[in-house]
């Protein structure tokens, strides 16, 4: 489950402009954030629109987008360099650097901007698969996004992962027989 992680407590009485800094991955993941780059893009990408509209709502809030490599945005949050991140699939132990919009003592699935499955990607003759509870055939090791939130699910099912840059450079190990599968976002 993808959720707007965002620390919003601004009271309407406030007549100065207040900036709040939000921090998003530097890889494209369509339509959500588009283009593999640094830069806040012309059209950025349907989630970074959503934000944006915060300046509409909200007129005292100015608000300022920038971009990182994912583990970085949210090292970034922990420190208090940024105001919000997303899109941040609820981790319990993400609780102890942001907040996640909450509601009855758990988070509130009606504040989120999408849901966001992972799938497993193979080479065509490989015998590895999925039966939705554990991996059959599997002999090697699950290449997937660096801090990306897949990567604890499969270490905690005690999988080895090789940690990647992108999910692009996930599949060029896959494609080198450097892994034996890659766990990413089926969006992207």
């Amino acid at each position: 489950m993808k959720l707007l992680l965002i620390f919003l407590f601004i009271s309407p009485l406030f007549a100065e402009e207040i900036t709040f800094s939000v921090l998003y991955e530097n890889k494209s993941q369509p339509p959500y954030y588009l283009g593999n780059t640094e830069e806040v893009l012309e059209k950025p990408g349907l989630a970074v629109e959503m934000v944006q509209l915060l300046e509409k709502k909200l007129p005292q809030i100015k608000v300022v987008l920038s971009r990182a490599p994912w583990k970085r945005c949210k090292k970034e949050l922990q420190l208090g360099k940024t105001d919000a991140i997303f899109n941040a699939s609820f981790k319990k132990k993400r609780l102890k650097i942001g907040k996640y919009p909450w509601k009855n003592g758990k988070v509130d699935p009606s504040s989120r901007i999408t849901t966001i499955s992972y799938s497993l990607y193979k080479l065509k003759d490989n015998p590895i698969s999925w039966n939705g509870k554990k991996f059959i055939n599997l002999e090697g090791t699950i290449a997937a996004p660096l801090g990306y939130s897949i990567v604890g699910d499969l270490r905690k099912k005690n999988i080895e992962v090789n940690e990647s840059r992108s999910t692009k450079t996930s599949f060029r190990m896959l494609q080198k027989n450097r892994v034996q599968g890659v766990a990413a976002q089926t969006v992207t």
